[in-house]
């Protein structure tokens, strides 16, 4: 019987020569390019936890990348899209106890700030106009400082009433189904300071443009 011998160092030359030609095997193998825009786009949109939110599980959309139609341009202006994109996730179903509860909200909304604003607002900005014609200075500023008071009262019941619950209602009514913009967890309205303010308007834009500009330019490379 032959006992084979092999030296230590030919064996850990062996091996490093086989994990350097699996490296260069690897980086000869080209990427995959992106082909299809609209599925890396829908797949940025579809969020089954988001889904969820509104009461429903999310049914992806077929893609469809030919020219838009009429009916899904119309559906486009209803739903609380803000932007344009081949397909969206949706909703398998509304949800009507949901709905009922934001048109609630948003009923409850504009009857406290209508009033807000035929009755305090609109007054005192005659009172301010006229102390202005008038020229009085102090009459005009305590005038002011009720209407900032008052118009800040008024926005914010308007905007959240418009901008929450009357967004919100809208994709219930559509089964519009993609929460990037209107997820609970991270509101834009409901930023602490100035600095998540801005960091999460800016979310949609650049979503926007991650889907629209960048996920199709890198497409044609």
């Amino acid at each position: 019987m032959a006992i084979c011998c092999t030296p230590v160092s030919d064996i850990i030359v062996c091996a490093a020569a086989d994990d350097t030609a699996a490296e260069a095997a690897e980086r000869s193998i080209p990427e995959a390019p992106v082909t299809d825009a609209p599925l890396v786009a829908e797949a940025l949109t579809a969020r089954p936890s988001e889904g969820e939110a509104c009461g429903a599980a999310i049914k992806k959309p077929g893609i469809d990348t030919g020219a838009p139609t009429l009916a899904y341009m119309g559906w486009c202006m209803a739903a609380p899209t803000l932007i344009y994109q081949h397909a969206f996730p949706l909703a398998k179903k509304r949800s009507p106890a949901r709905m009922a509860w934001l048109a609630t909200h948003l009923a409850l909304c504009v009857l406290a700030g209508l009033p807000q604003v035929a009755q305090r607002i609109a007054p005192a900005l005659s009172v301010v106009l006229g102390a202005l014609d008038a020229g009085d200075s102090r009459a005009a500023a305590s005038a002011y400082l009720e209407l900032t008071a008052s118009n800040f009262a008024g926005w914010l019941l308007l905007f959240l009433g418009v901008f929450h619950s009357g967004l919100d209602l809208a994709a219930e009514a559509t089964r519009f189904a993609d929460r990037e913009v209107y997820k609970r967890a991270q509101a834009w309205w409901d930023a602490a300071t100035l600095r998540q303010f801005w960091g999460l308007w800016n979310k949609l834009a650049h979503h926007w443009l991650l889907r629209t500009v960048c996920t199709p330019a890198a497409s044609l490379r």
